[in-house]
């Protein structure tokens, strides 16, 4: 025992030392903590001198001082004190102990004041293992007299970093690790409760260096207390191969010199580390092991419910790495987490279920997810490696409530990404390998210190986004399951998207799939069917469950077990493959690949059927066109096309038929379904037994596995997010979708036609705010390249439009696009910073071939980056707009003044927070939440020329206001919430007896429909009228004889007339051309003219709304109440009932049809049907 007198004067040494020295700083390191390391000590000067070279290596933003238990100085009393002198007061202790489970552990307990008293002595055990071996007399032992608050850590343990050192001693002396057993030598424990936890670390340690190092098998055995003993464990594995026998001992000292090697194992066949090898220290592992027990006390565990069940995982769970390495991953995936959950839930303990995570893919974040949420609650998206990299939300399933986690750009190392990126291609040199490891170390030492307001923004929202539901039918062969499982992962979006099984997979259901996207922010869900055609019954069952207008009756559905989703989500569905470009794109691969001669060739197209009429016509249609992009494509002599399942004509008939007309041709038979089973494998073949046809191998006879599936899924959810252009064509209109010219055959982004869409979009958004344009109305002038021609043609037609040869720079794709009748025109530029660094650059160089492999590479994946900007983001994001107004009167950006006819006003509205646009005489006001996503909302003032154009000459003497056209870039429909209308009207212009009443102008009927209105005077002293409204168009105030009816019409002084033709979706209201969307169609059993409710009802000056619950619709005006059943004759008139000759029907098209002449003719107006034309004329005085 060391004398007092020494031990007093060591002390006041060290207190100067500590009041010397400075603390290493780091920007979120907690103020007040330090850390204490306690060892054993011994009366070997060589044992201690490794252990303080080990915490001299320790790099922590706090102050560490080391004591000893006992036989050397600093003891622990001393390094308290000098902790204390440096301002601590919260020690973290760290134990360099092998056990947690150990007398001396107890005893530093005892030191530290965590117990009241000292344990009971171990048996004599010929002193501390490599210290004190000779017996040396163990010291008196006192409690600190501190005020810091103490956390004891636990030992090494079964610690990674533990396992790691041990490897290294083992592979000093391995030779062939498959034949090769090692026996792990420890201490021990007296106790029964110790030498259980002893033997669960020697197993949890031996299991991973028999992993790590490939060994036969890996084993251990206790020196001094317990069993097995060393001897007999190294004895029993002497028959089993070569054993290699290594301490797990702090040091080395006469515990590893000489007890083990000479006495327990003397006699028996052994390898043995050299000195130097044959303890823990010296290593560097030890130096990060108490890094990392300090990072798991400074950052709090999370805490999460399994099932009930509190679990909780510590930060080197998921942040550390096999070879002790910090993972960035999965430390960025931890931080995170801790930062979402005190968001989402503060003072409570979520269930993983609760949880919903979207983040980046990568190995470590993946794994960290799965230990801290759980399999099935995150999904992973490619991205680029920048600063965005690293961003996560986080989503509370049961509220919607999320937090977007964006990691500060400041965080990140200069350049950092550049480096990785290099170093990940294999092209970095040595110094900037050099130079990443040095940045990856300054990263993680951030991430693991830093608080996580240095790290991270945080914004809280409730869910208002987009998400894709992709539905597909199911089978109980989960073989049929996958590749649709696999579609949806490859799908690129920047929405969530969830796959919904019809039927026959639990667990991945459509309802599931619905929660999932609605956990997950979705107020908008874009539901795509990949089915091979959207005339089919499942489509009509899938329908019913989103609760959307189906054919199918609510007993039917009852029959069939049909239940309707709850959702509070918005859901729109798209059509189904039908004979998409990109479907014809996954034939032309699977023909090719037994296609030997074209000319030769004829080509059968496989595909179910359906056992109706007229859903069969529709399949005719879609194989018919399909067939006809396969022909032009290859030159076959025919492509036709024969069902399997139902209806006609049969596929053996048909393959009969061409073989007899073309007896020198090869027939091709091709499936067009899904993913493969039982009728592309058993029923095909079957039925074409005995025939002689080519048939693709096994792989290529569906649609699936293919990348095209996971393209036309993107594809439709982006033709849903952008809408159509809308044109004339000699006055039909026209809709033209993203995809029609944005899309490749091979399901590649054209960059060309995609610019050449959106510029356009924009272009009529703001020539042509209020109508819609007559293809020879507009003049284009853009950049030359076969994909922006081809897109023109399509849109604006041949013959207006010129191209011109441009430098490949960031002008390249800036578009003109002018009014031909008032040479008004606007400049659509793309803002510079659209493009990805150094694009046009790389274009030149693979386009002259000199481009480099990883150049190519890298041109790739910045065109992919382009190709998702100038698909998903806003046209406020991609261009600027120059308005050009011919008279004079200049320029003007963006839609401001000017002498044209639109004046107007745009400001962005966060959708979480809403906001309030004002322009002339009228404000929108937005509440937070109201609008279904972010958007851009406009509001134009229409000038004399327009307004005469939407009012006539008899209903403008009650215009009481200037007429205002509100619009957004996103969704105009925003389902049960409301916005807030006020406009200023002039009170002289209200007649006598009469009220101010805003209207708005129904687009379909030309005529302005009333709203229930209040009156207010603004502070202005001006009179404005106030509306809540769910939908955006033009917006007037009118003097009416009584604001309060709801539905009552502004009367004009004329006739209405309406003009339709059988199968045929033009029609006229008035004289104004309109298009329907879906043609009239006769009732072949009742003979009967069916016509598309919503259209005659509300161009008759009627309201016509489905009730989902009731699966009814009612036509409403003022005068007459019409309630009818589709599929049922019996409706109710003004709540009487009576019978009609024609059933309603929900045709494939998800339009209700009713009987023309009863509809018409209850709602007042006179039917007149031109048998000859098929032409309907409908007249309401």
């Amino acid at each position: 025992m060391f004398r007092p007198v020494i031990k007093r004067l060591a002390l006041i040494l060290l207190l100067l030392l500590a009041m010397l020295s400075v603390v290493p700083l780091c920007g979120a390191a907690e103020e007040g903590i330090g850390v204490l390391v306690v060892a054993h000590g011994s009366d070997e000067a060589s044992w201690n001198e490794v252990v303080q070279q080990a915490v001299a290596e320790v790099n922590l933003p706090y102050p560490v001082e080391l004591g000893f238990l006992e036989f050397a100085e600093p003891d622990i009393h001393a390094a308290v004190a000098a902790l204390e002198a440096r301002g601590v007061d919260k020690i973290i202790t760290v134990p360099l102990f092998v056990s947690s489970y150990s007398n001396h552990i107890e005893e530093i307990k005892y030191v530290l004041g965590l117990r009241p008293d000292l344990p009971e002595a171990e048996e004599a055990s010929g002193g501390h293992p490599g210290g004190g071996g000779d017996g040396a007399e163990e010291e008196e032992l006192t409690p600190v007299d501190t005020e810091a608050e103490i956390v004891l850590t636990p030992a090494l343990d079964d610690h990674v970093m533990v396992a790691g050192i041990l490897a290294d001693r083992l592979q000093t002396i391995s030779e062939n690790p498959g034949e090769e057993i090692a026996v792990l030598v420890g201490h021990g424990s007296d106790t029964g409760e110790g030498q259980g936890k002893w033997r669960e670390t020697f197993q949890s340690l031996a299991a991973r260096l028999k992993d790590l190092l490939n060994l036969k098998d890996a084993d251990y055995g206790f020196a001094l207390m317990g069993e097995p003993t060393v001897r007999d464990s190294v004895y029993e594995a002497v028959y089993r191969g070569d054993v290699l026998v290594v301490p797990v001992m702090l040091s080395e000292g006469y515990f590893t010199d000489t007890v083990i090697p000479d006495m327990l194992l003397n006699g028996l066949d052994y390898r043995y580390p050299d000195a130097g090898n044959r303890a823990l220290l010296p290593h560097s592992n030890i130096a990060g092991f108490i890094e990392l027990r300090v990072n798991d006390v400074v950052l709090p565990p999370l805490e999460i419910k399994k099932e009930g069940n509190l679990c909780r995982v510590n930060y080197t769970d998921v942040a550390l790495e096999d070879d002790g390495k910090i993972c960035v991953c999965g430390s960025f995936a931890f931080r995170a987490m801790q930062a979402a959950l005190a968001e989402l839930w503060p003072g409570e303990i979520p269930e993983q279920d609760w949880i919903y995570v979207k983040g980046p893919y990568s190995d470590g974040v993946e794994a960290a997810l799965e230990t801290i949420v759980g399999a099935g609650n995150f999904s992973l998206e490619q991205r680029e490696q920048n600063t965005g990299f690293y961003n996560f939300k986080v989503t509370d399933q049961r509220s919607g409530k999320a937090v977007n986690i964006t990691v500060k750009p400041e965080v990140y190392p200069e350049n950092f990404f550049e480096l990785k990126k290099k170093v990940q291609a294999g092209t970095a040199t040595a110094e900037e390998k050099q130079e990443f490891q040095g940045k990856r170390a300054r990263l993680a030492d951030k991430v693991r210190w830093d608080g996580a307001d240095q790290l991270f923004t945080l914004e809280t929202a409730r869910g208002n986004g987009t998400g894709i539901l992709v539905l597909a039918h199911g089978s109980s062969d989960d073989n049929w399951n996958q590749p649709v499982r696999d579609a949806v992962k490859n799908v690129k979006s920047p929405f969530p998207v969830e796959a919904g099984f019809l039927e026959s997979v639990p667990g991945a259901d459509i309802p599931t799939a619905i929660r999932k996207l609605e956990a997950q922010g979705a107020e908008h869900i874009i539901a795509v069917p990949i089915f091979a055609a959207s005339a089919s019954g499942h489509i009509e069952e899938i329908k019913y469950m989103l609760g959307l207008p189906s054919s199918i009756t609510p007993e039917e559905a009852a029959a069939e077990g049909l239940e309707q989703v709850q959702h509070s989500a918005a859901i729109e569905l798209t059509p189904a493959l039908d004979d998409h470009l990109l479907v014809a794109g996954i034939l032309n691969d699977r023909i090719a690949s037994v296609s030997r001669q074209a000319d030769q060739e004829v080509v059968v197209l496989a595909a179910h059927g359906t056992s109706s009429a007229r859903d069969l016509a529709v399949w005719e249609y879609n194989l018919t066109s399909l067939g006809q992009k396969l022909k032009e494509r290859h030159g076959f002599l025919e492509v036709g096309y024969g069902f399997v399942a139902v209806g006609e004509p049969g596929i053996r008939s048909v393959v009969m038929a061409r073989q007899a007309a073309d007896p020198g041709a090869s027939v091709i038979v091709v499936p067009v379904m899904l993913s493969e089973g039982t009728i592309t494998g058993n029923r095909i073949p079957s039925v074409l037994a005995g025939l002689e046809y080519v048939y693709p191998p096994a792989g290529q006879r569906s649609l699936l596995p293919h990348d095209n599936i996971s393209y036309f899924i993107a594809a439709r959810a982006n033709d849903a997010v952008l809408g159509s252009l809308r044109v004339k064509q000699g006055g039909n209109p026209r809709l033209i979708s993203y995809s029609d010219v944005g899309v490749e055959e091979d399901g590649k982004v054209c960059i060309c036609g995609s610019f050449a869409f959106r510029a356009m979009q924009a272009a009529l958004a703001e020539l042509w705010p209020v109508e819609i344009p007559e293809q020879d109305w507009i003049y284009v002038k853009g950049p030359y390249s076969d994909g922006v021609e081809a897109a023109l043609e399509t849109i604006v037609g041949a013959g207006n439009f010129s191209l011109e040869q441009r430098e490949q720079n960031t002008g390249f794709y800036n578009f003109k696009v002018t009014d031909q009748r008032s040479g008004k025109a606007v400049n659509i530029t793309v803002k510079p910073e659209v493009y990805p660094e150094n694009f046009f650059e790389l274009k030149k160089k693979v386009q002259a071939g000199t481009a480099t492999a990883e150049e190519k590479q890298e041109f790739q994946g910045k065109r992919a980056r382009l190709a998702d900007k100038v698909r998903w983001d806003g046209a406020d994001q991609l261009f600027t707009l120059e308005t050009i107004v011919p008279s004079g009167s200049g320029s003007r950006s963006g839609g401001g003044g000017g002498a044209s006819s639109v004046t107007g006003t745009s400001k962005d509205i966060k959708a979480s927070a809403g906001g309030s646009v004002t322009y002339g005489g009228a404000t929108v006001k937005i509440p937070a939440g109201a609008l279904p996503g972010d958007a851009k909302i406009r509001v134009n003032k229409l000038n004399s020329s327009y307004v005469d154009a939407v009012v006539s000459e008899g209903l403008q003497v009650k215009l009481g206001s200037d007429i205002y056209e509100i619009t957004t870039s996103g969704r105009r429909d925003f389902g049960d919430n409301t916005i807030t209308i006020r406009i200023a009207y002039d009170p002289a212009k209200i007649a006598a007896g009469e009220q101010p009443v805003i209207c708005y102008h129904d687009e379909s009927t030309g005529r302005w429909v009333n709203l229930p209105t209040t009156v207010e005077q603004g502070t202005d002293g001006k009179w404005y009228a106030v509306t809540n409204v769910n939908h955006l168009t033009k917006f007037a105030v009118f003097s009416a004889e009584d604001k309060q009816v709801e539905e009552n019409r502004v009367e004009e002084e004329e006739q209405k007339v309406i003009t339709l033709t059988i199968g045929q979706t033009a029609a006229t209201v008035d004289g104004r051309p309109y298009t329907l969307d879906a043609p009239p169609c006769v009732d072949s059993k009742a003979g009967r003219t069916l016509v598309p409710v919503r259209f005659v009802g509300e161009a008759l000056g009627a309201r016509a709304d489905w009730n989902p619950e009731t699966q009814q619709v009612t036509i409403k005006d003022s005068d007459r109440e019409i309630v009818l059943t589709p599929g049922s004759v019996k409706v109710f008139v003004d709540g009487r009932a009576t019978s009609i000759d024609g059933a309603p029907e929900i045709l494939s098209s998800g339009r209700t049809f009713v009987p023309l002449r009863f509809v018409s003719e209850t709602l007042g107006a006179n039917v007149d049907y031109d048998t000859a034309t098929g032409q309907i004329t409908i007249t309401r005085h």
